[in-house]
């Protein structure tokens, strides 16, 4: 199993890949997202992918930690959007997994504001 000091940065990304090729897994508008057995088969083709030897669960928890971290982040951006910073105030995450995650779980996490941006254009 994939021990703390194995979780190199690169192992980070490779597992992130990983889990971003699988939507069912992040996306809850997949039609699969719910499915047990499907989600259970995207899981073990994560683990039969990723280059350590590390059981589903140790991913799961993994994955867990990275998105508390993510959230994290992706909240600090959102209020320094809202607190109308100017553009060189905003928070910019410089935290090395950030852009990756941002790139698939963005457009879910922030999708509220999206659509109030996009209602507010529409008037």
């Amino acid at each position: 199993m994939a021990t703390q000091s194995q979780w190199t940065n690169e192992k980070v990304l490779e597992i992130l890949e990983l889990y971003q090729a699988e939507p069912l897994l992040w996306n809850p508008t997949h039609r699969q997202h719910k499915n047990r057995n499907a989600v259970a088969d995207a899981w073990q083709r994560v683990q039969s992918s990723f280059s350590l030897p590390c059981a589903v669960p140790d991913l799961k928890k993994k994955r867990e930690s990275l998105m508390t971290t993510y959230r994290t982040h992706n909240n600090r951006t959102k209020q320094s959007i809202r607190s109308g910073a100017g553009t060189d105030e905003l928070f910019k995450s410089n935290w090395f997994a950030y852009d990756l995650m941002d790139s698939f779980l963005g457009p879910i996490y922030n999708k509220n504001n999206t659509s109030t941006v996009n209602t507010e254009v529409s008037k």
